[in-house]
């Protein structure tokens, strides 16, 4: 792995790990359920808000600090992707 690349990385692991402890520390609220990560309100919601999917039983987490946002907006919570920290032996 060149510098650039590992400062990148570096980086993001940072900011990425900052939003999760912003998520956690502020607790998570249990909202309801819905049908399929396509229902999940696009508005009115609240930073850790969380709700579970009825088809595939996946739980989803609001990621925002603003009451609106996008679909992937969502975090699902039991995905986390490392795939950018993987290096070949």
């Amino acid at each position: 792995m060149d510098v650039i690349t590992w400062i990148l990385c570096k980086k993001y692991a940072k900011n990425y790990t900052d939003e999760q402890i912003k998520i956690v520390s502020k607790g998570m609220t249990y909202k309801g359920s819905v049908a399929s990560k396509e229902d999940l309100p696009l508005s009115g919601n609240t930073l850790g808000d969380l709700y579970t999917t009825t088809d595939l039983g996946r739980e989803y987490v609001w990621t925002l600090e603003t009451d609106s946002g996008e679909l992937s907006d969502w975090q699902e919570l039991s995905k986390v992707d490392l795939s950018m920290f993987y290096t070949k032996a």
